[in-house]
């Protein structure tokens, strides 16, 4: 949670799009979902082919999100003038290059944020799309878990596990070290260790 909250507060009052998009998302990735290697999960300047040349913002490929970055001074709702002369929402702008894209790559989900809000739309509902402040984020962060595909929350339960475990192994360390006739000898040392890191492993392969 305060990963979370010390994200809000580094990025209150930023809002470049050009320039801070993809700063903006790893550390969203990273301090929300405590993926420790966001730029493995997040794609930045895909790009479509429509009449022109153009770039997605983000693009998680393995959740099929789409995420439409603007700046903060942008309103998110507001039709805007394209290079081609289309005039669309930055919705439709993300809906045109998630329909440019190969059917099995089509978007689940499509982000629309300016840095101060986001809107989320499912695209399996075709509703109303689900509106969050960035201060509200600390209270709200669980409203973006589609952003981590289901079959690969592997990565956060390996995450706490390992938290876990860190700290089982701890106390049973010290309670094993107790236990040796001496302590503190190298030898008796080394077995400990030894012992405390194969238990480690093997209760993390079985709760995997």
């Amino acid at each position: 949670m305060n990963t979370v909250k010390n994200f809000v507060q580094h990025w209150s009052g930023h809002g470049y799009e050009k320039g801070e998009t993809h700063s903006f998302w790893l550390a969203f990735l990273r301090d929300v979902f405590n993926i420790y290697e966001p730029e493995k999960f997040i794609n930045f300047e895909v790009p479509v082919k429509l009449k022109h040349k153009s770039f997605i913002d983000a693009f998680l490929p393995d959740t099929k999100v789409i995420i439409e970055q603007k700046s903060s001074s942008v309103k998110l709702e507001k039709n805007q003038t394209q290079s081609d002369g289309e005039i669309l929402s930055p919705y439709e702008q993300a809906q045109r290059y998630g329909n440019s894209l190969p059917v099995s790559m089509h978007p689940r989900f499509i982000i629309v944020c300016n840095f101060k809000e986001f809107l989320i739309y499912d695209m399996e509902l075709m509703s109303e799309p689900t509106k969050i402040l960035l201060e509200e984020l600390p209270e709200n962060f669980h409203a973006f878990d589609f952003m981590i595909d289901p079959n690969k929350n592997k990565i956060r339960l390996e995450l706490e596990l390992s938290l876990k475990a860190g700290e089982i192994v701890g106390k049973l360390y010290d309670n094993l070290k107790s236990q040796y006739l001496n302590p503190n000898s190298e030898e008796s040392l080394q077995s400990l260790n030894k012992l405390c890191v194969r238990t480690c492993l093997i209760s993390k392969e079985i709760a995997l």
